[in-house]
């Protein structure tokens, strides 16, 4: 059974555990970071949410005073924790964060909109919202903190050549970093969900690195299961 690395934070990586499981891998988690939450305030006259995590989504959820204005999500999976959450009015941009501004700048009619996010971002939503014209604020709601080590068991499944799924590029460079770099993992192959979550792992010359070819987990384990090994 082939060792496969789950370097996503909680809670999502439970259920990522679970459906690598599923698929007949030997799921070990390998969490490189906690999400813990922040004290803010929710900014008066918001008219829109955006999300562009499943972790941004369980904050504006939580701290949303209304559940009946417009969400923008950037993928199925953030969009879902919406709705599970009771929010009604939620539409998935089914892409990255570019895919959202450019679906909210087609969607929006003169709304302010307020982007629930981590301290760390790929792409700055509002920066790109603001220069086109559209009133946007940026809320960051939660930090995803290093861990203090990897677990034994991701560890000793290193040195055995596992494969490693990849979520975003603070993951990766965590991964690098807590691993022991890349003469600790160059005999991995590992598994990104986009091209831009791996830049960290090639940058640092790994070799065996498959991009999933959509940026979603649906698309990701499809590529884990096109080549386990």
């Amino acid at each position: 059974m082939t060792p496969v690395l789950v370097t996503r934070t909680a809670p999502g990586a439970e259920k990522t555990l679970a459906r690598v499981e599923a698929l007949g891998f030997e799921a070990i988690p390998a969490i490189t970071a906690e999400i813990r939450p922040r004290d803010v305030v929710w900014p008066n006259g918001m008219d829109a949410i955006a999300v562009t995590s499943p972790n941004g989504a369980r904050r504006a959820a939580e701290l949303s005073p209304a559940t009946n204005n417009p969400v923008y999500a950037v993928g199925d999976a953030t969009a879902a924790v919406l709705r599970e959450a009771g929010f009604a009015n939620v539409i998935s941009a089914a892409g990255d964060g570019e895919a959202l501004a450019q679906m909210i700048l087609d969607k929006i009619d003169d709304q302010h909109i307020v982007h629930v996010r981590g301290a760390d971002q790929a792409f700055d939503l509002v920066a790109a919202l603001q220069s086109r014209g559209v009133q946007a604020t940026s809320l960051v709601a939660y930090a995803a903190e290093m861990v203090d080590a990897l677990p034994d068991a991701a560890l000793q499944a290193i040195g055995s050549g596992a494969v490693v799924l990849i979520h975003s590029a603070k993951g990766a460079s965590r991964f690098l970093e807590l691993s022991g770099g890349l003469e600790a993992v160059k005999a991995l192959r590992a598994v990104a969900i986009s091209a831009d979550a791996a830049r960290p792992l090639a940058q640092a010359g790994m070799v065996r690195i498959d991009i999933a070819a959509e940026p979603h987990e649906e698309a990701l384990l499809a590529t884990l299961c096109a080549n386990p090994v």
